[in-house]
């Protein structure tokens, strides 16, 4: 096994002080950006590594960044984490991932989220639990920022509008000529009558002159989303119109509509939220809500970065939108008759 090369020897390679390495590593305005290039590009040719504990040790900063997500189960966070990775790798730094719904992690006395030694935390929409541990006593030792559908106002952020894609694929059902338009979602949601999906699907059918109906799972798995598809067509025939929380359900509900002989769209239009690449890849690609994923952990990151290097600058808030990607499982023709969201 070949030996660890040090940062002396590293130094003396390129020609630079230690203190110029640990600069250049930390991103610091005080170095010259042609030698900090240097330094990141001698690093890569070399395979040269720091000792991660060698560099917390002489900096306070340990080249780590935590991902918190709610959740690792579903094609969105793995978007997310994929997303998220590749910035802060470029950057030199690794990152940690972290399940906030697993059990007792945000318990104190288990030694919660604090005692990960990281430079800084981007939370994927952060919901009222991780929020008030986030403003508590145990609030991690790092810069912060939230990013998603879900953001804090004390905290840097990416805010993630749903409302115009929403409500273009509400719009898309009722002007296909959809009468009844069912809601397929997690049974949590359905008891936050303000969550932006449930409230503007609520809305639209109610102003379109239709009854809400909700076809209701207790995870957000495509198997239980197939299962449940089919219960709920036995039960109560099958909607002419159906969207779902998130893509994975659709997916999930894409796949019971064909065992049941049902075609999508000829018998029911599908739409599902996130914009996963799944979705592209179904015999009717399904019609999708694209959340701007890339362009969020972006952002995200260049707003940590600030942070770490200016913990005492002002607060940042980006804001992205969504849209509709319609293709063949809501194409049907417009009906010039619909009634229009108000």
């Amino acid at each position: 096994m070949s030996r660890r090369m040090t940062i002396y020897e590293f130094a003396r390679e390129v020609g630079v002080s230690t203190g110029t390495i640990y600069r250049a590593l930390n991103g610091r305005s005080d170095i010259n950006p042609g030698t900090r290039d240097l330094v990141l590009r001698r690093m890569r040719e070399l395979g040269y590594r720091p000792s991660r504990a060698a560099l917390a040790l002489s900096t306070g900063k340990s080249r780590t960044i935590a991902l918190w997500l709610s959740g690792l189960s579903s094609s969105y966070a793995i978007a997310v984490l994929q997303a998220s990775w590749r910035p802060v790798n470029d950057a030199g730094y690794e990152m940690v991932v972290r399940d906030v719904m697993a059990p007792s992690v945000l318990d104190p006395d288990n030694g919660g989220l604090s005692d990960w030694p990281v430079d800084g935390v981007l939370l994927v929409d952060p919901g009222p639990i991780v929020a008030a541990y986030v403003r508590g006593p145990h609030r991690p030792r790092a810069a912060m920022v939230a990013m998603g559908r879900l953001v804090m106002d004390d905290l840097d952020a990416v805010e993630v509008d749903l409302r115009p894609g929403v409500q273009a694929a509400m719009q898309r059902l009722i002007d296909i000529g959809c009468r009844r338009i069912a809601y397929f979602v997690h049974a949590h949601y359905t008891e936050e009558p303000d969550e932006t999906r449930h409230a503007i699907y609520r809305d639209a059918v109610l102003n379109a002159g239709r009854e809400p109906e909700y076809i209701l799972i207790k995870t957000r798995e495509r198997g239980e989303a197939r299962e449940a598809i089919r219960a709920y067509v036995r039960d109560r025939g099958a909607p002419d119109g159906i969207f779902c929380y998130n893509d994975d359900i659709a997916l999930g509900a894409y796949r019971g509509l064909l065992d049941l002989g049902i075609r999508v769209p000829d018998d029911v239009s599908l739409i599902g939220c996130d914009g996963i690449e799944d979705t592209g890849y179904t015999e009717r690609p399904l019609t999708t809500i694209q959340l701007p994923v890339a362009e969020m952990a972006a952002a995200g990151w260049r707003l940590l970065q600030r942070r770490i290097q200016e913990p005492d600058a002002p607060l940042e808030t980006v804001r992205l939108t969504t849209r509709l990607l319609v293709r063949d499982s809501a194409a049907a023709p417009v009906d010039p008759q619909s009634t229009r969201l108000l």
